[in-house]
């Protein structure tokens, strides 16, 4: 009898480490993906602005991209190895970070941490009535 009652002790333990731990995971996924789409968008903003007043053209300023979307994630905490900025097929910016999410109840199951990833891309738009 103690014995099964060990057993589903720590059965139930590894059932809670994943509804709290699982939930942390996934909250921790979507912040990623929001900080993924911000930092495109601020990126997909660094627009050559002489030459879109010269000729209409919408370009973007890739050294300013990178380093705007670099600062933005820097703020929230991310370190440089876990972001990549590199341009989209459509010509924009996709943004891709990385994080660590320590475990909680699953650590006593030897599991430590999950990493989750968020991608986003953004592209840079002008115009009042119609997408130039």
């Amino acid at each position: 009898m103690s014995a099964l009652v060990v057993v589903l002790f720590v059965f139930l333990m590894i059932l809670a480490g994943l509804v709290v731990d699982g939930g942390n995971a996934i909250n921790a996924r979507q912040r990623a993906i929001d900080d993924a789409e911000q930092a495109a968008r601020v990126a997909a903003n660094q627009i050559d602005m002489t030459q879109l007043r010269a000729n209409g053209q919408v370009t973007i300023v890739w050294p300013d991209a990178d380093t705007a979307a670099r600062a933005y994630l820097g703020q929230r905490g991310y370190q440089p190895g876990n972001v990549q900025v590199f341009p989209a097929a459509d010509g924009g910016v996709t943004v891709t970070v990385e994080s660590t999410v320590s475990t909680q109840l699953l650590s006593l199951a030897f599991i430590p941490s999950f990493t989750v990833t968020g991608r986003a891309t953004a592209r840079p738009t002008v115009g009042i009535d119609q997408e130039i």
